[in-house]
């Protein structure tokens, strides 16, 4: 059945949205939020049958473009997400109201270990691969590495944006710097910022670079200058 209808504002509105696209044009919003009044019924929203194969399309496995929990249960809840017919590059712009206390997390439950994108408070934008099997998880506090690492960039090979993603374990200042094969550092995407504990994640643009093999190495002190120091590197390319 269609959404239903009311007059005036629409009561999505007071819910979180999700925007899923493609970079030559299709996108698809889907609505996720607290509802302890029930307000909210799945089935009113769902959606069209599925497009034919190879075609863009985003829903919540449910079928739905909306999702809700109890918020006077509390939480975790997990949202299965439905991407198909998607490219190499997935962008996802989120909006998420900062009065709600709760932490958004979009994880690939086929990559346990992956480091999630937090759908921080406010707007904000990011690039996921095609291939996951992504569902939005929600907490009451943001979930913490048991260990710093420093994770494959996603898409890989790339043109010309590229996330990087990477843990840490404690509070650190970190450089993230990017190198040639001759060893020569060509960008630095991050150059001493304060990073709390937890799961970060850096949008790197690469449009002055040429095409080639390039490394990307993080470097995390303690914010006193003291204590141990984790660094790790690893290999990304550029193709245009």
């Amino acid at each position: 059945p269609p959404p239903r209808t009311f007059p005036g504002a629409s009561p999505l509105g007071s819910l979180h949205t999700i925007r899923f696209s493609l970079p030559d044009g299709p996108a698809q919003t889907l609505y996720v939020g607290p509802d302890p009044g029930g307000e909210f019924h799945a089935s009113s929203y769902e959606m069209p049958p599925a497009p034919p194969a190879g075609s863009f399309d985003a829903r919540f496995a449910t079928g739905s473009m909306v999702a809700t929990f109890d918020g006077a249960a509390g939480v975790p809840a997990v949202f299965p997400v439905s991407l198909r017919g998607a490219s190499q590059m997935v962008e996802v712009h989120w909006r998420i109201d900062s009065q709600d206390r709760n932490v958004y997390t979009l994880v690939d439950r086929k990559a346990p270990n992956s480091v999630p994108l937090v759908l921080t408070p406010g707007e904000g934008t990011a690039v996921i691969a095609r291939g996951g099997d992504w569902a939005v998880r929600v907490s009451a506090s943001a979930p913490l590495p048991s260990s710093s690492a420093l994770l494959q960039n996603y898409p890989n090979p790339f043109n010309p944006v590229t996330t990087i993603p990477y843990a840490l374990a404690a509070p650190a200042t970190v450089t993230l710097t990017v190198y040639n094969l001759l060893g020569e550092a060509v960008a630095t995407p991050e150059a001493g910022v304060d990073r709390t504990a937890g799961y970060h994640q850096v949008a790197f643009d690469a449009s002055r670079l040429a095409s080639g093999i390039y490394y990307y190495q993080l470097r995390a002190v303690a914010p006193s200058g003291e204590g141990a120091v984790f660094q790790s590197a690893k290999k990304f390319v550029l193709m245009k």
